[in-house]
């Protein structure tokens, strides 16, 4: 098992080249000859840049635990619930809906149709309902109109995500 980790931290130090960072000013560099100068004083010359592998890279327990880390960290992100509406579609708010105002009409509402509450129905904490120009109340989620996208066709679709940089899939 410990020759395995060691055989796979190998690979990986040998594809990756960590840089050391690069101090702002060449006057707090220290080349370790005990003056705190930077490189070779007489001729000016400076070590700026120097490449070396970090040190959690030659432990290959550290450097696989660092991996794991990696990986756990983005998974949060990802593991979010998407919210979806009663019959299990995914559920978008739009990015140009300032104040909890619906600006979503005609065109754009074909292919992004409201959320429309039918009237005494609740969801809880978070929801509440604005009234369209037409009259009909759309559910909001904190205070963001919902909407649906027409080319999501079964519950767990969520195609409308980041559709534009501008739509995005409610998350919780």
């Amino acid at each position: 098992m410990r020759s395995g980790v060691r055989r796979i931290a190998a690979a990986i130090r040998s594809r990756i080249a960590v840089a050391e960072p690069v101090a702002p000013n060449v006057n707090e560099l220290d080349d370790g000859d005990g003056s705190g100068g930077a490189g070779d004083t007489k001729s000016g010359i400076g070590r700026i840049g120097r490449t070396q592998p970090m040190k959690a890279c030659q432990n290959p327990l550290a450097l696989l635990l660092v991996c794991i880390g990696a990986a756990a960290i983005s998974s949060p992100v990802a593991s979010a619930t998407i919210v979806t509406a009663s019959n299990g579609m995914t559920l978008y708010v739009f990015d140009k809906d300032k104040n909890g105002v619906p600006t979503c009409y005609n065109t754009c509402a074909k292919q992004w149709p409201p959320y429309l509450s039918a009237g005494a129905e609740s969801r809880g904490v978070g929801w509440g309902t604005v009234k369209r120009k037409d009259g009909s109340m759309q559910w909001t989620y904190h205070n963001r109109p919902a909407y649906l996208y027409a080319d999501d066709k079964k519950p767990g679709d969520a195609n409308g995500d980041l559709v534009g940089r501008i739509w995005h899939a409610i998350r919780q």
